[in-house]
């Protein structure tokens, strides 16, 4: 996510004022493999890797392939042999990493973990890794028009429905265990509905297809059912991880920003448009109350609470 606010952030701004910091960090992360899994090797799968953490990676690098163009390498003031792979590879081939972890238990669905037989929750098809390889894929597909792209999306959404994943009210649970496929895990989590903003709102985009934004739009609102305080209009209710847990904006949330953001710009229904209007405008001046003139916005809570972020002399705890 870290990565992505930042190639986010120069797409919209023209701004590339910290572009020699972030491709550096994805430059150490590649290793000259072109990959993000150390070229597939694996004694580091077996040491614990998770398609939702390279998918995470591969979303940002997908931001820059658009931001800059699809033959851009990743530092281009840093040229080193075999180090400096276009963004568009990465993303493709974390893309296709990601959809080998695919079978057909429970009818289908990729795995969260990369390991089948060791390491935490190995039988876990997890929600966000698929929702994460949908908007990928979709916006693989919206650069080169290669048709895989879409029939894996397609196949991605069709597979969430019929697991149960997403219910027939479009509430989004958490995954399936290939152990006991017709029993999904109840958590709901807010950024599930953001990976599938993005990924509908672009598929839609590229094709024009109403039924990608018709499910975007049940699943909207659903998301504002769950997760919307309907009294504010604030995106501020995490069911499965409420205070103190999780602060208030918690690091659910960019994901569901950035989600309703394309959303918003995809969107041919002026209702949502507007709903997503009035949603994002008061989380925001919700979120940047704390935030000086110089929009100096790191958490300045006193340590006794329990949680702050690293300030002046404040102690750094988790948040």
């Amino acid at each position: 996510m870290y990565w992505d606010l930042f190639y986010k952030y120069m797409q919209y701004s023209g701004d590339t004022t910290h572009l020699s910091f972030v491709d550096s960090n994805i430059q150490l992360a590649t290793l000259g493999n072109n990959d993000f899994l150390d070229g597939a090797n694996p004694f580091i799968e077996l040491a614990g890797r998770w398609n939702d953490d390279i998918l995470w990676w591969a979303i940002a690098v997908t931001t820059a392939a658009e931001t800059f163009g699809k033959d851009a390498i990743v530092a281009k003031d840093n040229v080193q042999a075999g180090m400096n792979p276009t963004y568009f590879t990465l993303a493709n081939t974390t893309f296709h990493q990601a959809w080998n972890q695919w079978d057909n238990a429970c009818g289908g669905g990729i795995y969260w973990s990369r390991a089948r037989s060791s390491g935490r929750d190995p039988n876990l098809k997890s929600t966000i890794t698929n929702v994460q390889e949908m908007e990928v894929g979709a916006r693989l597909y919206a650069m080169t028009k290669v048709e895989d792209y879409k029939t894996k999306v397609d196949q991605l959404l069709a597979w969430l429905k019929t697991s149960g994943i997403i219910a027939k009210d479009y509430t989004v649970y958490d995954g399936v265990r290939s152990t006991s496929c017709g029993t999904v895990s109840p958590e709901i989590y807010s950024y599930h509905y953001g990976e599938l903003f993005a990924a509908l709102a672009s598929m839609y985009q590229t094709t024009k297809t109403q039924s990608y934004l018709d499910e975007a739009n049940k699943l909207f609102t659903a998301f504002k059912r769950l997760f919307v305080d309907a009294n504010t209009n604030i995106i501020s209710i995490e069911p499965f991880c409420p205070a103190p847990s999780c602060r208030s904006p918690s690091g659910f949330l960019f994901p569901v920003y950035r989600g309703l953001g394309e959303l918003y710009v995809a969107s041919n229904d002026e209702s949502i448009r507007t709903q997503i209007a009035a949603i994002v405008r008061a989380s925001a001046a919700n979120n940047f109350k704390g935030c000086d003139s110089n929009w100096y916005c790191m958490r300045n809570m006193d340590p006794s609470v329990g949680s702050t972020l690293l300030n002046g002399n404040k102690c750094e705890r988790s948040v």
